[in-house]
This record gives C-alpha cells, structure tokens and sequence, in this order.
C-alpha cells in the first residue's frame, strides 16, 4: 500500500493552536486525567501519551497509588496524583486552568459516583469519555437532569461527551432522548439533541462520526476498521483534551481531534494493513501529522 497524504476538501476549518517560539510548557496548558484502575492502568496513559503528543504543555493523571504506579510506569512523562479512600471527600479540586478528561479505564465503582458528580460541578473544561460517561448514565443518585441545568445550560462550561454507540444509548434512554438509532439520520438527530440539552459538544463515535454543538452538526466518514481497536478512544480523548489546553474551543478541539485521529489511523493502516494497531501507535503519529498540516 502507498503512504497515505493528507487531503482536505473540506473548507472553513479553524486554525490549529498556535506554538509561539518562545513559548514554555505553561503556555501550552495542562491536562489532568481522571481515570484508571488496577485491572485498567494503560487508559490514562494511552489519554496521556496522546494530550502530550498533540503538544499540551504537561499532563496529571488522578487516581489510585496502585494504578497510580502502573500508569506512570507506562506513560512517564506525565505527572500524578493519588485519590485515596473514598475520593469524594478528600478532594482537593484542581486548578482552574486543568483541562479534565473524566473516564478512561475509571470503572463504575461506588467510589467513583460522588467523584463524578463533584467533576461534573467544577467549571473546567473537560472531555467525558468511557466510565465517565457510564456512571452520568447508570447511576440515579447522580441525577443528570438536574445537574445539567445547574453547571450545563446554554454550554456555560465548555465540555465535550465522546461516547461511542452503546454510551449514547445508555445517555439516551436517562434523559428520554427522542432521537436514540442507529440510522445516519438518527444519529445525527441525537447527537444535536443531546448536545442542545447538556449545553455541550458531542462526538458520538463510529464509522461515520457526528459533531455537534446542538447548532451546527457535522459528520466525518472515515472508516477504518483498523481503528477498531482497545484505546482508540482513549487516544481521541486525550487528543480532544490537549486541543483544549493549548486554547482551541470545544468544537474545534473536537473537530481537528476526530480529524487528526482518523488521518493517523489511515496513515497507520496504510502501512501495516486494516489489523493489529495498537492504540499507542495511533499517538506517535501524531507529531508528524500536524507537522504536515502547518506546513500547508
């Protein structure tokens, strides 16, 4: 197979994050990553390993000491924190300016419900992935409706919610979404919709993946079943995220994210094949990539 190229025939698209010369690692924001258990310790780091790749300036896992040392130990160029005994109420909240991403490889352990809730309030921006996501929609205590009005209305938090099909369903059936198929229609309807209602942008995976703000609503069809892999998302995320702490808006963070991420699954598969990626690969491409596009 020949070397995939980057091509672009879409137009409007928004100007990648500035890198000024001078800069330092604190121009370049700081991501902090919620996530993680002992039977699940690569997710933050594959979160990780892409925010850093895509050029946030630093990045802070938050979890358990025992993951904690698995995570750093596969990603060590982030930083950590441990959350010890029950999260909620020893939780030192993190600094404004932290970009959050809630979920990946988190589990829906007891101890993670009133952490959720209490992430959910703060006003950082955040990307809401996996068991992030999974606990807004399985748990009643945390009661979604209403913590929507009080910190989501009118997306006076920036925030993105990248869940792939079933995620979306289980989100769509707590709040009584109107749209919930599988249709391209439907999808597109649901993804508005629960964007609208959340007052956040939503990336709702799959083959053809659908953005939305609740305003404007795009698609990217781009499939690649090479992409169907463990940590995938975890590599969006993380993508999406650092976007974010380099000062892109939700929806251009989301949109160069699913962009950046489907070209590097592309260029991957142009090499090796439509099998065998492991997420990490999907990351190391990333620096190339954008050197590319800002050389265009």
């Amino acid at each position: 197979m020949q070397r995939s190229k980057i091509t672009d025939d879409e137009h409007d698209w928004p100007p990648l994050p500035a890198r000024p010369i001078h800069a330092h690692k604190g121009v370049f924001g700081t991501v902090e990553i919620f996530g993680g258990c002992p039977h699940m310790p690569g997710a933050p780091a594959l979160a990780a390993r892409a925010a850093l790749r895509i050029g946030a300036g630093r990045v802070r896992i938050a979890t358990d000491e025992k993951t904690l040392a698995l995570t750093l130990g596969i990603e060590p160029h982030a930083t950590g924190r441990v959350i010890a005994g029950d999260p909620s109420a020893q939780f030192e909240p993190p600094p404004m300016d932290h970009i959050l991403v809630v979920g990946p490889g988190w589990s829906t352990h007891s101890s993670r419900e009133r952490l959720a809730q209490r992430l959910w309030m703060l006003p950082n921006p955040a990307v809401w992935d996996a068991d992030g996501l999974n606990l807004l929609a399985d748990k009643q205590s945390l009661h979604l409706d209403r913590l929507s009005q009080e910190a989501g209305g009118n997306q006076t938090i920036p925030r993105v919610l990248t869940p792939h099909p079933g995620e979306f369903r289980r989100l769509a059936g707590r709040l009584n979404l109107k749209n919930s198929g599988d249709d391209d229609a439907s999808r597109r309807s649901g993804a508005a919709e629960l964007a609208a209602m959340l007052g956040v942008v939503v990336v709702l995976k799959g083959s053809s993946t659908i953005i939305s703000d609740g305003r404007v609503t795009l698609s990217h069809d781009a499939a690649n079943p090479a992409l169907s892999t463990a940590g995938s998302g975890d590599i969006l995320s993380g993508i999406i995220a650092g976007l974010m702490a380099q000062g892109a808006p939700p929806l251009d963070a989301a949109r160069w994210g699913v962009r950046l991420h489907s070209i590097a699954g592309r260029r991957w598969a142009d090499q090796h094949g439509d099998a065998g990626l492991r997420a990490v690969e999907l990351a190391d491409l990333l620096p190339g990539i954008l050197r590319e596009l800002r050389r265009r």
